[in-house]
């Protein structure tokens, strides 16, 4: 099986879970939950993925709306 050469960036994958849930208006508890376990196992903060958002805002949007990059 052919491995992706692109690498993956814990920040975009927590960003576009963020983005994806917020657009969805659904999830709730079960979204904070996930969420949670994302920024631990990253090892990263909310306010990082906030950053991360407002810097790359076009692109989250567009991937957490399930379109292609």
């Amino acid at each position: 099986m052919a491995r992706s050469s692109k690498r993956k960036d814990p920040l975009l994958t927590a960003a576009v879970l963020k983005v994806s849930f917020g657009l969805r208006k659904s999830g709730g508890s079960m979204f904070q939950e996930i969420y949670k376990g994302v920024l631990r196992d990253f090892d990263l903060s909310d306010e990082d993925v906030e950053r991360y958002i407002i810097e790359n805002r076009e692109r989250v949007e567009r991937l957490a709306r399930g379109e292609s990059e």
